[in-house]
């Protein structure tokens, strides 16, 4: 009889593995990443499966990610962790198979061998070696004829569920309605069955399968945990919402070969950036992340988020406040400080209350947002998302911005800056700079951009116009007065200290 797993159903995340730029994994944002799904109500994490390129990665990277996992998941506590251990080897198969059993896996998932397209027969005396080396651990067969140009059948698969009782489930990606509903139908009690594919996983679920495999739910956790909690409760009318509601995001994370789309739509906590620096130092727009940004805004509902004691906001649940962690070494000091899900807080920023930063915006290390700052309305109407090749809101390292500040419409401030307290720059607004007796404008499509080390304070300028003359007129302009010296360093030394 099959293992009897309570705990096999609902939202599993096919977790992405997060690089450095020098391709090493990243650790931190992957604990980010873990924390964040548990945040929003995963409670089946699956590292090193398709998502995460699992292929790819070396033996040291594989156990250390899975270690990684089933840390942050407080070893079944808060979480439980699904390890992705196939490959095309059987004994390279069994090998990460005991590798994810020591390093504290509650379940491994093995793809069938891809490459080698083995008969079916070949199928079941793979998965009987792996299950037979590991028989005291539960195995969830993963079927992608896609990627692997084999299908594990569903005769085999029911062979294998009925002949080895740590066989307990089976992730189906073949897209084979026909197939999935005969596993379904023929099951042996508690073998579970998960959708392999986000699109198919209402229509499955309503059939009987038991939960999905999301590669969306990197995106929005809590969005595809209530769909699985809906599922399950039988509430199919508000399933069938959020559904058709997520189907453009699901459809649009397979526009190129997975996990390629999914890794540019995380905006989600600086996971990928609307902006990066190329090798030559010059910033260029990830348009395809805007476009995701775009997305989330078309797809999300209208909720109402949670917020501190006494206090309400509503929002798209798409974009809901940033769930920030210690991980992110970004220091906010309380007093109402909020960074939207989306933009791109570096390491060592120090935000003083109240702040805000809204999606899209990309704040460099050591940067210090002093108190009433709005950093990247991006969301407005002619901001940084429109058009879409248009730069977001850049604050490169080390730039202090003055408390009452204002920074938006494609802005790139340069490092080491300052912008005094009550300096506002949009892209339409000119910058005189006294200093170098030059006036900065947005050319074309470019942004506007403050150099490197200069002190900018609100100025104003002489409306021209006998009118205006008349009625003693003035507008507002951004001066530079100076560039950042040591009396400059001098003066801000109590914000290196804050930092």
């Amino acid at each position: 009889m099959t293992l009897r797993v309570e705990w096999l159903r609902g939202c599993g995340t096919a977790l992405v593995t997060p690089f450095t730029a020098t391709g090493a994994v990243d650790e931190a944002r992957f604990r980010a990443l873990l924390e964040r799904q548990i945040a929003g109500g995963v409670r089946l994490l699956v590292p090193c499966g398709t998502t995460g390129e699992g292929a790819t990665l070396d033996a040291r990277e594989h156990e250390g990610l899975i270690t990684l996992a089933v840390e942050v998941a407080g070893r079944g506590r808060r979480a439980r962790v699904i390890a992705g251990v196939g490959s095309n080897a059987t004994a390279v198969t069994i090998e990460r198979a005991r590798a994810a059993r020591g390093a504290g896996a509650d379940a491994i998932l093995v793809v069938a061998p891809y490459y080698n397209k083995p008969t079916q027969a070949g199928l079941v005396a793979h998965f009987r070696a792996v299950a037979e080396a590991v028989e005291d651990l539960p195995v969830v067969l993963y079927n992608v004829p896609g990627r692997t140009a084999s299908n594990i059948t569903a005769a085999t698969t029911l062979t294998l569920a009925r002949e080895r009782a740590n066989i307990v489930g089976t992730k189906e990606a073949s897209g084979d309605l026909s197939q999935i509903m005969a596993i379904l139908r023929d099951r042996p009690p508690n073998f579970c069955v998960l959708s392999g594919d986000d699109a198919m996983t209402l229509p499955l679920m309503a059939l009987g399968a038991d939960g999905v495999v999301s590669v969306a739910s990197n995106e929005v956790p809590d969005a595809m945990a209530r769909l699985t909690d809906l599922a399950l409760r039988d509430d199919w009318a508000a399933a069938r919402t959020l559904h058709y509601r997520l189907l453009p995001l699901m459809e649009a994370n397979f526009i190129e070969s997975n996990p390629g789309p999914v890794k540019a739509a995380l905006v989600a906590r600086g996971e990928v950036r609307a902006a990066e620096r190329t090798s030559t130092g010059a910033w260029c727009v990830n348009t395809w992340v805007k476009r995701g940004i775009l997305l989330g805004f078309r797809i999300g509902a209208l909720v109402e988020m949670p917020a501190a004691a006494g206090s309400r906001f509503f929002d798209k649940d798409t974009y809901p406040l940033r769930p920030t962690t210690l991980a992110d070494r970004v220091r906010i000091v309380p007093g109402g400080s909020s960074i939207r899900d989306g933009a791109y807080v570096a390491p060592g920023v120090v935000c003083m209350p109240p702040m805000y930063v809204n999606v899209g915006a990309y704040v460099d290390e050591g940067v210090m947002i002093d108190s009433h700052v709005l950093v990247g309305s991006c969301a407005q109407i002619g901001g940084v998302l429109e058009p879409i090749g248009a730069l977001p809101v850049i604050v490169e390292e080390d730039v202090l911005v003055g408390g009452g500040c204002g920074i938006y419409e494609g802005t790139i401030v340069r490092r080491r800056a300052v912008l005094a307290a009550g300096t506002i720059l949009t892209g339409s607004t000119a910058v005189y700079d006294v200093v170098r007796e030059q006036i900065y404008r947005r050319s074309g499509e470019g942004p506007l951009e403050i150099p490197s080390g200069a002190v900018v304070v609100p100025g104003a300028r002489v409306v021209p116009g006998a009118a205006a003359a008349r009625w003693g007129l003035s507008l507002y302009t951004p001066v530079i007065i100076k560039y950042r010296d040591e009396k400059t360093d001098a003066a801000t030394l109590l914000e290196a200290d804050l930092r």
